[in-house]
């Protein structure tokens, strides 16, 4: 899912854009890569297949890795956005 799809208007866009460059923002990116690493360590280091408790299941940790590297990397994609927005209107960063 394309990020326009969920933020409409350009303010949200530009908010996650500059999250990395607030505190709150940088904590919340600190978290999710905490989160994501955790995942990633206890899915290489232990996979196991677990149909009676999906959390522990690597398939489902594998899909917990995405989502977490989704959140890490939205900043990223919301200045993408931004500088193809500015690119058709003929502006630079």
């Amino acid at each position: 899912m394309n990020i326009t799809e969920i933020l409409k208007s350009s303010a949200e866009i530009v908010t996650v854009a500059r999250m990395g460059e607030t505190e709150l923002g940088r904590a919340l990116l600190k978290v999710a890569t905490g989160e994501r690493d955790y995942e990633r360590h206890m899915n290489e280091d232990k996979p196991k297949i677990d149909d009676s408790d999906i959390k522990n299941d690597f398939r489902y940790k594998a899909g917990a890795i995405k989502t977490w590297n989704r959140v890490i990397g939205l900043n990223k994609e919301a200045q993408e956005v931004i500088n193809r927005a500015e690119k058709k209107e003929g502006r630079k960063t």
